[in-house]
């Protein structure tokens, strides 16, 4: 993460994920990759504020009828915003 000033940060964030179902999660149903930048305020001394976006860049459906996507759009989003506001104490 890169220090824009003295409260900004700037950096990637790259993320996987998986999804199962089934009673005990045993049946592997696919996965996602997403990649994109994230901005990080320190607002105060304990607090901060926190805001991700990220596209899905790499994805699997192991159902059959989507095998051919490059995308796994049946579980996970195309695109995902985050925005985390925390206070430490």
């Amino acid at each position: 993460m890169a220090r824009m000033t003295e409260t900004l940060f700037l950096g990637p964030e790259i993320r996987a994920m998986r999804a199962y179902d089934g009673a005990f999660l045993n049946r592997f149903l696919g996965h996602a990759v997403f990649l994109g930048p994230v901005l990080h305020y320190q607002v105060s001394e304990k607090g901060f504020l926190t805001v991700a976006y990220a596209a899905q860049v790499i994805g699997h459906d192991r159902d059959p009828a989507f095998t051919d996507r490059a995308l796994n759009l049946t579980q996970f989003a195309r695109h995902n915003l985050r925005v985390r506001f925390g206070i430490e104490f």
